[in-house]
């Protein structure tokens, strides 16, 4: 127990790390204007968009032309509300705008939110290869998805990263709900703990939404000998699932309720020719879409 307290400690620090190096040394910086309504978040002015003056220090520091803004300078803006797609990444925003309220206005400030969704990628899948392989096996698989240029090329761009971050997070407890022998007790807080994951998940990006009919399907299909074995606890766990991510979820899926939204556009993107090669499918008289653009699609 010791040795593995020991290896996950050293896994947090050395995912951090890399997270946080990868995000302050991307070759092509992200542009993370989606992220803006954190400036208001960090100043006190609430989850609003901010309006700076044109040519002042915060709409450079907004537009990605400057590191940094001085505190005064934000304080002093006015705001309104925010846009949908703002709202549809409300807890990512959140968090930022509070660790910016500890380590100052700056933009380098969002390698360390990098680094803490690479610690969740790095720990999920070391947590997932334990349930199936010793532990010397999972450390290297863990290091793999630690240091893999891969991995690190995608943490800078904190909000599609962390779809992935998420989704290793909850891996381990789906396969825990479907595989695993447990007391009643156990099992529906496994079941809790997997559904505010993918709750809280869909305040950094909705994709992960996935993960919620993935886990109810492992649940009747795989738990127990036969998927009509056990319907009792299944039904159970099914429904804290289904409240704790109710609940988790709530703050963003009711403010993406308000106002017209079109937060499932990415169903569309789906159907773009850039994939009709792989999918080898065969060119047509007419196409639902020609490019791969969230802008394209999203109104």
């Amino acid at each position: 127990m010791t040795i593995e307290c020991g290896v996950v400690v050293a896994l947090v620090a050395a995912a951090f790390w890399y997270g946080r190096f990868a995000s302050l040394n991307a070759l092509t910086p992200p542009d993370y204007h989606y992220l803006t309504p954190a400036v208001a978040v960090a100043v006190g002015k609430g989850f609003n968009a901010p309006h700076p003056i044109e040519g002042s220090p915060l709409a450079e520091f907004i537009a990605g032309r400057a590191p940094s803004v001085t505190w005064a300078e934000a304080s002093a803006m006015d705001v309104g509300p925010p846009d949908q797609f703002h709202q549809s990444a409300r807890y990512l925003i959140n968090v930022v705008g509070y660790w910016w309220r500890i380590r100052g206005l700056s933009w380098a400030g969002i390698a360390d939110v990098a680094g803490g969704l690479h610690v969740m990628a790095v720990l999920g899948s070391y947590f997932l290869l334990r349930l199936c392989v010793p532990l010397p096996l999972a450390l290297l698989g863990a290091l793999w998805m630690c240091t893999s240029t891969l991995q690190l090329a995608l943490v800078p761009h904190v909000r599609d990263y962390s779809k992935g971050a998420f989704m290793y997070g909850v891996l381990p407890l789906v396969v825990m709900l479907a595989l695993h022998q447990m007391s009643k007790r156990r099992l529906l807080t496994v079941a809790a703990a997997a559904g505010a994951l993918i709750g809280l998940s869909l305040g950094f990006k909705m994709d992960v939404a996935i993960m919620a009919p993935l886990a109810v399907a492992c649940i009747v299909v795989f738990r127990g000998a036969r998927p009509w074995a056990g319907l009792a606890d299944k039904t159970q766990a099914i429904a804290v699932l289904a409240a704790a991510l109710a609940i988790a979820a709530g703050p963003v899926l009711y403010r993406l309720s308000s106002n017209g939204s079109n937060a499932v556009h990415v169903v569309l993107l789906g159907y773009t020719e850039a994939f009709d090669t792989n999918l080898g499918i065969a060119g047509s008289a007419y196409s639902f879409l020609p490019f791969y653009s969230d802008e394209y699609v999203v109104r």
